[in-house]
């Protein structure tokens, strides 16, 4: 009623991670070979990531004074919520210089692991029980393999025009941050009522991590990308580039109801000074929202596409003066996982 908030906080954390990792690379160059000199690079890289937060909410009450609405309130015990994932990946390189052009030539491949470590659960006052959460040393994994290529192409002898291109696959890092939320061991959240005694009941559950899955096919997203630039000294002094980049990302992940039953109904919008008058379908839950199961998989429709250009003239420092202009038209696309955030 009041919009007033007393009392103390709301609830206590401490957050840990870490992140270590090791690497070894091998360089050799070769003096000429097919034509031109060969700059060749290997290596193997390791690392792991992990977070261990202890959460710890308060008790809730929301009291309404002024209209005499019932006291409602939450509760949540403590609880350890953290995950680790390690990842593996070995490439090779070769910056391959001709006379007038070089060629980069490279593949990775990486092996990820998503873990779920053993956490205590806590009682009321944050102190463990004895009973550890079940840990999972596979929750999923990801093989991925990222080709590359780059050509840089002086066209004229005078060096006055330059090409340059690049082609490569790049998916996105395994993240515990993405599946912790279906740790076993965050407790359960419940709202319940508190009469003028202060007599707690009706307790409802209204959040838990029982009803997420992690489908163990769960893909890492990834992205193609092709960029061309075009170098060109106009006259001395002044010079112009463009730039192409388009780029083309699937497999993005989300989260997925596949246990609730939903049915389309028309909705007009027709509430407030803003309102358009027009009817939009909507999609109605129609089972009990606790039987819902949430799915963290790669739902189809999920992607991304970037075009842009990228122009500029550039009069380089000479007789006291520079200038730069520059223009820049990009478009980007796509349906994600944050595509409909909202906030409560």
């Amino acid at each position: 009623d009041t919009g007033n908030i007393t009392g103390g906080i709301t609830a206590w954390n401490e957050n840990r991670s870490w992140k270590w990792g090791t690497a070894v690379k091998l360089s050799h160059v070769i003096d000429s070979f097919l034509g031109g000199s060969h700059d060749i690079k290997t290596g193997y890289q390791y690392g792991v990531t992990g977070s261990d937060n202890l959460n710890g909410p308060n008790d809730t009450l929301l009291t309404f004074s002024t209209t005499g609405r019932q006291t409602t309130g939450t509760t949540q015990l403590p609880y350890h919520q953290g995950a680790q994932s390690y990842w593996t990946g070995v490439y090779v390189d070769d910056t391959f210089r001709l006379p007038r052009a070089v060629l980069n030539l490279g593949i990775r491949y990486d092996h990820s692991l998503a873990t779920f470590q053993a956490l205590p659960f806590l009682n009321a006052q944050g102190v463990p029980t004895g009973q550890m959460s079940a840990k999972n040393d596979n929750v999923y994994s990801w093989n991925t393999v990222s080709p590359r290529v780059g050509l840089n192409w002086q066209v004229t002898e005078s060096g006055n025009t330059v090409i340059k291109a690049h082609y490569g696959r790049y998916y996105k890092a395994l993240e515990p941050n993405e599946y912790r939320g279906a740790v076993p061991s965050i407790s359960p959240a419940f709202s319940f009522v508190q009469d003028a005694a202060g007599n707690r009941s009706n307790f409802v559950q209204v959040s838990s991590n029982a009803n997420l899955r992690i489908d163990p096919n769960f893909k890492s997203a990834y992205n193609d990308q092709f960029m061309v630039q075009l170098e060109q000294q106009l006259i001395p002094e002044l010079g112009l580039q463009v730039n192409y980049v388009h780029k083309e990302g699937a497999d993005y992940g989300a989260w997925q109801d596949i246990a609730g039953t939903y049915t389309q109904v028309p909705y007009v919008d027709s509430v407030g000074a803003g309102a358009t008058g027009q009817t939009v379908m909507l999609y109605r839950l129609t089972s009990n929202p606790a039987d819902r199961v949430f799915l963290q998989t790669n739902p189809d429709g999920m992607y991304m596409k970037y075009n842009g250009v990228a122009m500029s003239l550039t009069k380089r420092m000479s007789k006291n003066w520079q200038a730069v202009y520059s223009l820049v038209l990009s478009k980007a696309e796509g349906r994600i996982g944050s595509s409909a955030r909202a906030t409560s």
